[in-house]
């Protein structure tokens, strides 16, 4: 990572007023705290947004919650920054829009968890489709707008639903749809939603393609998540070596998956085992943000990346030359088993490990 990483992600705030039947906060709600981020520790990115790519304002809760929230987002641009958004869109009503537009955001993410009324009132208790939609539509209607996406997570009970959100986005003037997997599970009872897995599943495929081939013939840009986990994804689709998450408490961390708002370990579930993660953070950025990037605990973290990303590198040279020698073939090897699940690995491979924290996380895999 430079001094200064492509991507700062801030965790604008930890409260949100749905209840999510897939969301952490619901599961762990009598642990969970609900807290705004305060401007000291925002402003402490305020000197490197110029040189960074983009501020993108999201964590656990919802951003238009917080009252500072368009000063927030003017004080980036002022500073010569881009900015974007990921909402739940309830609260993106006229006012909210022109706010957005006025802001100068470069993109905003809704999330939504159907292409349906009925699935996506249900999976996301507290919101209206239909207003959500309205909303939507009125985004993307402005003159001078934001680029705008649609975000669902994949789950069994919307799967079914994917080609439909792409109608529904081109309906509304969406540019990008983006079918993210439910990839943290904190409790054992949310298994049972989850799309991914080891075996290919002919249905799904098919219902992926036709997601993609609607994408195309309407117009709509579309990314679907793989659903099948690979041992041999060097770095997941985070980045932690282009980017830092700032929570909500100022501190720079490598994703909000190790940086849950409450106390202790954070809970996961993984392979059908539950265990625990320890919660892992370079420190406070009140000092300076690429101070923090540059200490022990960035650089440590930073290193297992880059030892994986030139194994894979090498790993390709190494098959490219083994490809033009007939007969052979190319060996099962085995992988360092995890310390804290002991769990088998996916497939056999000799990739470098991944910080402890990050092996039983599903995102390593690329789902």
């Amino acid at each position: 990572m430079t001094a200064v990483p492509r991507i700062i992600q801030v965790e604008v705030t930890t409260r949100c007023q749905l209840k999510c039947r897939f969301c952490p906060r619901t599961a762990l709600k009598d642990r969970w705290r609900s807290e705004d981020i305060s401007w000291d520790n925002f402003a402490g990115i305020l000197p490197y947004v110029h040189k960074a790519g983009l501020v993108h304002l999201q964590g656990w809760g919802e951003p238009l919650l917080h009252p500072g929230i368009w000063k927030m987002a003017g004080a980036v641009r002022e500073k010569g920054g881009r900015v974007s958004m990921t909402t739940n869109g309830v609260l993106m009503d006229e006012a909210a829009v022109k706010k957005i537009c006025e802001a100068g955001l470069d993109f905003v993410a809704v999330s939504l968890a159907g292409a349906s009324t009925a699935t996506h009132d249900l999976l996301r208790a507290g919101s209206s489709l239909d207003q959500i939609c309205e909303n939507v539509a009125r985004l993307s209607g402005m003159k001078s707008r934001p680029v705008v996406h649609l975000v669902m997570q994949m789950m069994k009970p919307n799967i079914e639903e994917l080609p439909g959100l792409v109608v529904l986005a081109a309906k509304l003037g969406v540019d990008r749809v983006i079918a993210p997997n439910l990839d943290y599970l904190p409790v054992g009872e949310m298994e049972q939603l989850k799309v991914f897995g080891r075996e290919k599943d002919a249905g799904l495929e098919d219902i992926v393609r036709e997601a993609l081939a609607r994408g195309k013939e309407l117009g709509v840009d579309v990314q679907v998540y793989p659903l099948e986990p690979d041992e041999n994804v060097p770095v997941c689709r985070d980045d932690p070596l282009h980017s830092v998450v700032i929570n909500v408490w100022g501190e720079a961390v490598p994703c909000v998956y190790l940086s849950m708002p409450f106390g202790g370990d954070i809970p996961r579930v993984y392979r059908g085992e539950t265990g625990t993660v320890g919660r892992f953070a370079y420190g406070k950025v009140a000092g300076g943000l690429k101070y923090v990037l540059e200490n022990r605990e960035a650089r440590s973290f930073r290193d297992a990346f880059k030892r994986r990303i030139e194994y894979a590198r090498l790993d390709r040279i190494k098959a490219m030359a083994l490809l033009a020698m007939p007969g052979i073939r190319s060996v099962p090897r085995s992988m360092q088993k995890s310390s804290e699940f002991q769990v088998v690995p996916l497939t056999p491979s000799a990739m470098p490990p991944a910080p402890l924290q990050c092996r039983t996380c599903y995102k390593l895999y690329g789902i």
